[in-house]
């Protein structure tokens, strides 16, 4: 390794004819090389940053440079001038770390003529141009000690026989591993003065005394051991580590930097410095008393990157998650939705009466081990009038049906028909949804842990874009559901009237948000002739705790003052679909074509919701019948099967099929398609 290369500048010689055709070899192939000022560091064209020089250039007997950026390059820069333990002792711990966590075809390396070393990376994610020109470590005079070169930066070139060999076969690396680089070069920088932070001054503090070590005493506290000291660091190693040592305290600031973090709480591969080791762990004057005071401070998230087996010693200590029901978690959101006049909101009553009295839920199918829970219904869809003929006799208070638990249900009524008057502007969603969850807010710091909000469509209004609406209310319900550790339960529409077997999530209205960041989905389904109702509970989260395709038959009754659903026996989705007659005579004809009703279900898509293309309709299916087929459907599938699917019907009542020729298309559908449809496809289905 040359460390002493002359500049140009000085006396010394340089012999660059060898390196001209390497020069131009390396030019051609896009890296941004061009001639340094004679005795500076500048570059000899302005434009050298956006504009390749001529490459005629390149044979003038001038140093070169190398700008970053071009060919995803990048570089570390290390002014090891200003390391007050000597430069050579900086240069070999970033090579050591270096060498250790990279492999030798993924970086070149040089020495620059002061004693620095550059150290270039190939970077291969998109973003890797956001890294620029960045400073990671000073000194504690506050010079530059560690900083990178990227997008508009440059390094001279020193050494070209050991640049240009190593970077013709350099390797691409991700942001992952550069990230370790750069977090292992900012634990060499020394802290500045800092004023007023919490009445103490930072560096004074420090200083004091034992303070310089609390970091590493920290460490020794978890049975940690000083494995080795040297001149500016210890060096030290986590119980049962096989490694020499897991990590460097540096003795000029007391702060440690970790490899492996153990047992401590720490993090892997940043650096700590006693003051963050002090806030981390200094006592709490005042210890909040009740729920109230506990949730005027949000939790802080705190990252750690845990090793397999750390991962299971933590999970197989920690509380198991709150789960009503094996399905509903008390930090997170579940969502109740379906056809319209399928009793969604009846039934958000009914759980509501359930979690308050601690019933098990949908007539016992789902288990509440939990006892009773207080609970929130903020209804802006039922008027009081309404509400009052479900749960009472004639209006009379001393019938109403949840009077006996009014300590745990809080009903907010928020209906526009119960308006005395239309106010003079209405609000929008944005304040909607703002007052909503500022109400709940308030009756969750009163204790409630359950909120039950019918309907969300209601705070889609005016001009606003449903999904944009459905969005936020998704976001700022997950927010404060996982805040609080709150269940929070969203009643909602689908988007459409569907004649189908099977409610996924992204029927729901608005936004595909809402099946996105939901836990858990409660379906209500019906029939096409309205003769049978169903409860399910599609795949979430938790999984799908009734089975795939079970499904709860349920019946509207009435027991004395209190409307609700009488859930039966477990069955199947495919049970509920028609009548006993239709179902007789589509068992006939459903032997006849393979997948039968896949592929009546995918004519229906296709041909009855304009709005799906062959693609579209590919989704579809594999959502309505995730365990079917192991073969991923594709827009010619679909076209194929619509095509006979229709020449089938046709064939079936007598209809000459003259579409034989037809190419499959993938296209939006439109009352045009060349497919000649039956007038009325409900005469078939």
């Amino acid at each position: 390794m040359t460390q002493n290369i002359q500049n140009p500048s000085m006396n010394g010689v340089i012999d660059y004819t060898q390196f001209y055709s390497i020069r131009v070899n390396l030019h051609s192939k896009g890296y941004f090389i061009h001639p340094i000022k004679h005795g500076e560091k500048r570059p000899l064209t302005s434009s050298w940053q956006t504009i390749q020089c001529k490459s005629e250039l390149l044979k003038q007997p001038l140093m070169v440079g190398l700008g970053m950026g071009h060919q995803n390059l990048w570089a570390l820069d290390v002014d090891s001038k200003n390391w007050p333990n000597g430069t050579k002792d900086l240069n070999n711990q970033i090579l050591e770390f270096v060498n250790s966590h990279f492999p030798l075809t993924s970086f070149a390396y040089q020495y620059s003529q002061s004693g620095g070393l550059h150290v270039i990376f190939k970077i291969n994610d998109a973003d890797w141009s956001k890294l620029g020109n960045a400073k990671f470590a000073k000194t504690a005079s506050g010079d530059d000690l560690l900083e990178s070169r990227g997008k508009g930066g440059q390094i001279v070139i020193y050494d070209e026989s050991r640049v240009w060999s190593q970077l013709d076969r350099l390797e691409s690396i991700g942001m992952a591993e550069l990230s370790k680089l750069i977090s292992f070069a900012q634990t060499f920088h020394f802290e500045q003065p800092k004023s007023n932070l919490n009445s103490h001054d930072h560096s004074r503090w420090i200083d004091k005394g034992e303070n310089r070590w609390i970091a590493l005493e920290y460490l020794k506290s978890f049975g940690w051991e000083v494995v080795n000291e040297e001149s500016d660091k210890f060096l030290v190693k986590r119980p049962n580590s096989t490694n020499p040592h897991s990590g460097t305290c540096w003795k000029e600031t007391g702060t440690i930097w970790l490899w492996s973090s153990g047992t401590t709480g720490l993090d892997e591969q940043r650096s700590y410095s006693p003051w963050d080791i002090y806030q981390m762990n200094k006592p709490i004057e005042t210890e909040p008393t009740d729920r109230k005071q506990s949730l005027s401070k949000k939790p802080t998230r705190v990252l750690r990157a845990f090793s397999p087996s750390e991962f299971m010693e933590v999970e197989m200590n920690k509380p198991p998650l709150e789960l009503i029901g094996d399905c509903i978690p008390m930090s997170g959101l579940t969502v109740l939705y379906g056809l319209t006049k399928t009793g969604k909101s009846i039934l958000a009553y009914q759980m509501m009466n359930d979690l308050a009295r601690g019933n098990d839920l949908f007539g016992g199918f789902l288990r509440n081990e939990f006892g009773p829970k207080k609970v929130v219904y903020y209804d802006n869809e039922n008027p009081r009038g309404v509400i009052s003929k479900r749960y009472s006799n004639e209006g009379d208070l001393s019938t109403f049906y949840f009077k006996d638990v009014e300590h745990n249900v809080r009903l907010v009524l928020d209906c526009i028909e119960d308006m005395i008057e239309p106010p003079e502007k209405f609000p929008s969603s944005d304040e909607l949804l703002d007052q909503a969850i500022e109400i709940v807010t308030e009756k969750i710091n009163e204790g409630f842990e359950v909120i039950i909000v019918d309907n969300m469509m209601r705070l889609v209004t005016g001009n606003n874009k449903e999904s944009d609406v459905m969005s936020k209310i998704m976001y700022k319900f997950k927010s404060l559901s996982e805040t609080y550790r709150v269940a929070v339960i969203l009643v909602t529409h689908t988007n459409k009237e569907y004649k189908t077997t099977r409610l996924t999530p992204y029927h729901i209205s608005g936004s595909a948000m809402t099946a996105n960041l939901a836990s858990t989905f409660i379906a209500l389904n019906r029939n096409e002739f309205e003769t049978k109702y169903w409860l399910t509970i599609p795949a979430g989260r938790f999984g799908t705790p009734l089975g795939d395709g079970q499904c709860i038959p349920y019946e509207m009754e009435a027991d004395s003052n209190f409307i609700g659903l009488r859930f039966k026996e477990l069955d199947f989705e495919s049970s509920m679909v028609m009548d006993e007659e239709t179902e007789l005579v589509n068992s006939m004809v459903s032997t006849s074509i393979k997948d039968f009703d896949m592929k009546r279900r995918c004519w229906e898509i296709f041909y009855q919701e304009q709005n799906m293309n062959a693609s579209q309709t590919a989704i579809q299916l594999h959502a309505e019948f995730p365990n079917r087929r192991k073969k991923p459907l594709n827009h010619k599938t679909v076209n194929a099967w619509a095509h006979d699917m229709n020449a089938w019907m046709k064939e079936r009542d007598g209809i000459p099929n003259s579409d034989n020729g037809l190419k499959p298309q993938d296209s939006n559908n439109s009352h045009n398609s060349q497919i000649d449809l039956l007038a009325d496809p409900n005469l078939v289905f």
